[in-house]
């Protein structure tokens, strides 16, 4: 059987949420090939699956028509940008200036990652942007 592939980085389902696949395969109690992937907003749940079959086929219900998933950045990294990934800023010297990821969202065409700052303040900055300032602790 041949398995598709897809490549690490986050996704955007039908219904507006955002995802990050890892793009590696684990395989189900039946045997059969899932995706492995992280909701990018705050839920009980982490790591989750989805088969192969059901990530692959277009989705028809009122008002779409099309791919269930759709890449929008290809982001082999994916650890600092789960929610509640503590983190802090590489240019800031003072380790204590820690930060936690809120959310990953998409705002117009741009993804933005939502942070909280130990001082409760909160900003949402782009993606590259986040990528390039912080670091996850531990």
């Amino acid at each position: 059987m041949e398995i598709l592939t897809i490549s690490p980085g986050i996704y955007r389902h039908f219904k507006g949420k955002l995802y990050f696949f890892t793009g590696e395969v684990s395989w189900d109690e039946d045997d059969r090939p899932c995706m492995e992937y992280y909701p990018l907003y705050v839920t009980a749940f982490r790591k989750k699956n989805i088969t192969a079959q059901k990530f692959f086929r277009p989705v028809e219900v009122p008002g779409h028509e099309g791919a269930r998933f759709v890449c929008l950045d290809v982001c082999p990294d994916f650890r600092r940008i789960l929610p509640c990934t503590q983190i802090w800023n590489k240019d800031l010297s003072c380790a204590t200036s820690w930060s936690v990821v809120v959310e990953v969202f998409l705002e117009g065409n741009e993804i933005r990652v939502s942070v909280r700052h130990a001082d409760h303040s909160e900003e949402t900055i782009p993606l590259e942007m986040f990528l390039n300032m912080y670091i996850p602790l531990a």
